[in-house]
């Protein structure tokens, strides 16, 4: 059994106010901030998702909220960080955190396949073992209801190689991460080696391939994608 790894938001599912607004996307770190990229983003659910990167790989993830002046974030692990003071003037973005300010440039337009395939992670990498690479930009097919012709869906990808010694239980159940993240089964989308998950636009894959080489291992592909 799986444990809760994302918990659901508490309350009913608002939109982001103005001055929520304003901190929404990426922002590059200029100086005084250990992680060189964050990102503030607002799903469809409510939850306010908080992701930072260090030279493109996912550093911490978790929740964030505005508090008056100051934006407190609530990380995975239970650490709590509080920007305080904070502006966005001319694309950039400014807090003081311990006593120093922090400066950023606004980045990347807020994406919301990246961001919550970057989410999930964590959670994919404890319960398969290993640490995925990060997701690089992809495009595939996904196929729907109402049509017999695929889509072309633009997305990320990540992969990884999980050892199974033959026992592909562990692969086969990692779906329920992505059930325990609000996505559904999508029965259109699924063959031997591919099962297809939806939750709103949102879609995501878990593709499985084995090594020619041993049968020990199991190429494991996990895209994300939002539906054109």
């Amino acid at each position: 059994m799986i444990g809760l790894i994302f918990s659901a938001a508490a309350c009913a599912p608002t939109g982001p106010s103005a001055k929520e607004t304003t901190l929404l996307g990426s922002w590059s770190t200029i100086k005084n901030y250990d992680a060189t990229e964050i990102a503030f983003s607002n799903t469809r659910d409510g939850t306010r998702q908080f992701n930072s990167f260090l030279r493109g790989r996912p550093y911490e993830s978790g929740t964030w909220q505005i508090k008056g002046a100051d934006i407190s974030v609530f990380v995975n692990g239970n650490n709590t960080y509080t920007f305080k003071a904070f502006k966005v003037e001319n694309h950039k973005l400014t807090f003081t955190e311990n006593g120093n300010e922090a400066v950023f440039s606004k980045t990347l337009a807020l994406d919301p396949a990246r961001e919550k395939l970057t989410a999930l992670l964590p959670a994919f990498n404890k319960f398969l073992k290993v640490t995925f690479p990060e997701p690089t930009k992809t495009t595939f097919e996904w196929l729907a209801e109402s049509s017999s012709t695929a889509v072309k869906v633009p997305g990320y990808e990540t992969i990884a190689t999980v050892i199974v010694d033959g026992d592909f239980s562990r692969v086969n159940q990692a779906g329920t991460i992505l059930y325990l993240n609000g996505f559904s089964d999508d029965k259109y989308n699924v063959t031997e080696i591919l099962n297809g998950y939806r939750k709103g636009n949102l879609v995501c894959q878990i593709v499985l391939g084995s090594d020619p080489d041993s049968n020990n291992n199991c190429y494991f592909t996990l895209r994300c994608g939002e539906l054109p």
